[in-house]
């Protein structure tokens, strides 16, 4: 069990995955004055060497289970590839460690109740990666939805354009592993393949086995807002189109995609049904309102635009007074926010502060944009029941193909761990 910090010490941080968005989390962890760097993981020795070299006070680790042997190790960040944020979050709360576990979540659904499960048997802070919580200007913005001046909301898009050209390309033979490279170990969970650059750094992003394509990537960030704007967390429906028609190259997610999501209840907000649609297309980068990528909310009285630029708010005629407002970074006070729950005084309940993307939130955010992919992959329409995160047809009937896209059979010896007393 670690050391209770105090709000005078510094917290010890240990980080596994010391790729692009670990070294980034690790930057932005050390721009706090917090926390010192006590220990670096990476599967691949070159990633490694660049953490050791920027930290050279962190003592360098291959494997992450070393990582929760360490006495010194107050939290965790993990920034490894999807399919391994599950199980070293959940043994780091098991080892008295708290978590900062990067977007999405989990691989699945049933990772992600495991990782809630553990979070609160283990009594651990665990804080996802999704970010938009903790931004003033986002913030901002979901109180004006919220106050009811849009009007009855009818329907919210998300939307990810961008145009990739060629693609990824296609892998050429099979190779060996770059040198340096515990393969084996970098699989994990996922199935036994041979090694192929496509689906490796960065690109893993795009197949199956190891994430949820640009919906679980980025779409999270955005459906995540609209879930707390809204004040719901599951959706009733959800039905999905698109392919890989795009793009000539050898990814497994779609390049093009449509999710419609069906409420029954706008919360607290409107208190009646809306949609929310999620569109994703690599072929072409006009989003909507020429952007990128954006969260619209249409209201009877008027829209609202934000994005990580700012927020505006687009009337309906005369209704409500138009209004723009200008965004800023949110990285650092989300991780001020962690750190602040890890070091909150216990509460009368004898838990400390929850986080502003506590595992429970970041866990919904990450299940509707698995369920979307699991109605693209199975062409059904699924009805949704939010108590028993299980698929059912209209009639009340469990869809099998659907259920068993809600975990996997993880690869011995990465199974996932039975929780005491978890429901």
């Amino acid at each position: 069990m670690t050391k209770t910090v105090t709000p005078n010490e510094k917290i010890n941080a240990a980080f596994i995955g010391c790729g692009g968005m670990g070294v980034a989390n690790l930057k932005a962890f050390q721009r706090t004055e917090r926390v010192n760097i006590v220990a670096v993981c990476d599967i691949d020795q070159s990633h490694l060497d660049k953490a050791v070299a920027l930290y050279p006070g962190a003592q360098p680790v291959a494997d992450w289970r070393r990582i929760l042997d360490l006495p010194n190790v107050d939290v965790v960040v993990n920034s490894a590839p999807d399919h391994w944020h599950a199980l070293p979050t959940i043994y780091a709360c098991q080892a008295g460690k708290d978590v900062y576990v990067e977007k999405p979540l989990s691989h699945n659904i049933v990772e992600g109740r495991t990782m809630v499960e553990a979070a609160r048997c283990y009594k651990r802070v665990v804080q996802g990666g999704t970010q938009q919580r903790t931004d003033p200007h986002f913030s901002d913005a979901v109180r004006y939805v919220q106050s009811g001046m849009l009007g009855n909301i009818l329907l919210v898009r998300t939307w990810n354009a961008s145009n990739e050209g060629k693609g990824i390309g296609f892998a050429q033979d099979e190779s060996e592993p770059p040198a340096g490279v515990d393969y084996d170990m970098w699989l994990g969970p996922a199935p036994l393949l041979p090694f192929n650059k496509l689906r490796f750094h960065y690109t893993f992003r795009w197949f199956f086995d190891y994430a949820g394509g640009m919906l679980a990537d980025w779409g999270v960030h955005l459906n995540d807002v609209v879930l707390w704007a809204m004040e719901v967390d599951a959706p009733s429906r959800i039905s999905a189109a698109g392919g890989h028609w795009a793009l000539r190259d050898g990814r497994e997610t779609p390049d093009v995609l449509e999710v419609t999501y069906e409420f029954d209840s706008g919360g607290g907000v409107n208190n009646r049904p809306f949609l929310l649609v999620y569109s994703m297309q690599k072929g072409n980068a006009r989003g909507r309102e020429q952007k990128g990528y954006g969260i619209e909310f249409f209201g009877t009285n008027a829209t609202l635009f934000v994005d990580r630029d700012g927020w505006e708010v687009i009337p309906e005629g005369e209704s409500v007074p138009a209004e723009k407002h200008p965004g800023a970074d949110a990285k650092v006070p989300h991780i001020h926010d962690f750190l602040d729950c890890v070091m909150g005084a216990k509460g009368g309940d004898g838990q400390r502060p929850r986080p502003a993307s506590d595992v429970e939130i970041a866990h919904r955010a990450t299940s509707i944009c698995c369920l979307g992919n699991i109605a693209y992959r199975t062409g059904e329409k699924l009805t949704w029941n939010r108590e028993k995160e299980l698929c059912f047809d209209p009639y009340g009937n469990p869809i099998a193909e659907a259920n068993a896209l809600l975990t996997r059979e993880a690869r011995t010896p990465w199974t996932l761990p039975k929780i005491p007393n978890a429901s």
